[in-house]
């Protein structure tokens, strides 16, 4: 087979996303195989983490990660490698409850990180969208210029590059992760010539990113206080240190996406941990 790409080796590519591309049955059976083989592994064998009684414990540390998000795991003492929050489906369906007939509630925001980055970046438009409208629903109509239906390809592919563009993502990763389907479950082209690709993706890009001008003021304002204070910190006063040595350092860009990213996943992970002291309270009441 020829490969589809090459590692700084010049080394045929063979990881997930690169042989997601061939259409061949031997190499579909392995990634298969990769997939159960894994999930075996992680979890199939959560003896570690179980009492004496057959009940596994999870332990969230409120500052676990340097973003400013939550860690949980089966450790008193730290995160194991299970994190909970990174459970798949099919191992979530492992736990039960502990009580006879007894239920385990599933609760989220809707859109939180969107209505959060338009709260932040005070963006009317962004707000309007996700808080009383259709969300990515309203993106597609406006950047396509027709009602798309929702979980389509194309609603996949354009909601793909929303989230891109909260997180600084630039036009030829996002064409390539399209490209390659890292981005969504399963890959979307907008064309079978990579430039017409890229093309589209940037026309689609500069559409959104129209859309809400208050992602742009915020996203450069947010370079100019890494620049200026090697620091970034988030509206209820956490501080997260970005040192650097200027555009030409390394990581720099990296540390960019940093400062964008971290007020927002910072102020999502507290509202979060509000709301789950608000459901014990309700379910103890």
């Amino acid at each position: 087979l020829d490969p589809v790409g090459y590692t700084k080796n010049k080394k045929p590519t063979v990881d997930k996303t690169s042989l997601k591309q061939y259409d061949y049955s031997i190499i579909s059976k392995l990634l298969e195989y990769n997939k159960y083989q894994k999930l075996d592994s992680v979890y199939g064998n959560i003896k570690q983490d179980i009492d004496e009684k057959g009940l596994l414990h999870f332990w969230i540390q409120q500052l676990g990660a340097r973003t400013g998000r939550r860690t949980s795991g089966g450790q008193e003492d730290g995160p194991t490698s299970k994190n909970a929050q990174n459970w798949p489906p099919k191992a979530k369906k492992m736990i039960m409850s502990r009580f006879k007939g007894g239920k385990i509630g599933s609760f989220d925001y809707q859109s939180l990180e969107p209505v959060l980055y338009a709260w932040i970046s005070q963006d009317a438009n962004l707000f309007e969208f996700f808080y009383n409208g259709r969300g990515y629903l309203d993106i597609c109509k406006q950047v396509l210029g027709k009602d798309i239906e929702k979980n389509s390809p194309i609603y996949k592919a354009i909601k793909s590059m929303s989230l891109g563009i909260f997180y600084n993502m630039q036009d030829r990763k996002m064409a390539t992760n399209l490209w390659l389907g890292v981005m969504m479950d399963g890959h979307f082209k907008f064309s079978e010539s990579w430039d017409i690709h890229v093309g589209e993706v940037h026309k689609h890009r500069q559409k959104i990113l129209g859309l809400f001008p208050g992602l742009t003021r915020y996203m450069e304002k947010q370079k100019v206080l890494l620049a200026r204070d090697q620091q970034i910190t988030a509206p209820d006063g956490y501080v997260r240190h970005l040192p650097h040595k200027g555009k030409d350092g390394v990581k720099y860009w990296g540390l960019v996406n940093q400062a964008i990213n971290f007020p927002v996943q910072h102020l999502a992970s507290m509202v979060t941990g509000c709301a789950m002291i608000d459901c014990e309270e309700a379910l103890l009441k």
